[in-house]
């Protein structure tokens, strides 16, 4: 009886550097949709950081270190574009004006179909129906942005 030879099984263990987690900031009022996006992102690999208003972003992005993008609600009614508080445009416009934010990807999630013109042309990068656009959406418009953004360095 011939017994075949002995296979000794080795161990392999593949070793991948762990790609650096992309930082958001989440800016939105809604905090059931704040959360809703914060636990999307983080479970698809993202830090991420949630603002309630323009103001509050606008401290967050001039504090420390930058977002490497930015995710902004644009839920504004017709009564509150008059108010003249600090709102997602402003954050916009600071975030255009400064050389060290310029080249951050900003995605905005606007309501009002009249609003994607506006944001566009005060430097968005990419604008989101927020009625129409799943989390899912977001993620993809995400890693879409800042692989193009790697690339791009």
């Amino acid at each position: 009886m011939r017994t075949s030879p002995r296979h000794h099984l080795r161990s392999v263990v593949i070793t991948r550097m762990p790609r650096r987690q992309p930082h958001v900031l989440v800016v939105e009022d809604d905090r059931m949709l704040a959360e809703m996006y914060r636990l999307s992102l983080l479970l698809d690999g993202f830090i991420v950081e949630v603002a309630p208003d323009g103001e509050a972003g606008i401290q967050r992005v001039t504090r420390g270190r930058h977002p490497d993008a930015i995710v902004l609600d644009l839920n504004r009614s017709r009564f509150e574009r008059r108010l003249s508080r600090r709102d997602g445009l402003d954050l916009l416009s600071m975030l255009r004006a400064s050389p060290s934010t310029q080249s951050i990807p900003v995605v905005v999630l606007a309501s009002d179909p009249q609003d994607f013109e506006v944001v566009l042309r005060r430097g968005a990068t990419a604008c989101l129906a927020r009625w129409r656009s799943t989390p899912a959406d977001l993620i993809g418009q995400l890693d879409a942005l800042l692989h193009r953004r790697s690339r791009h360095r």
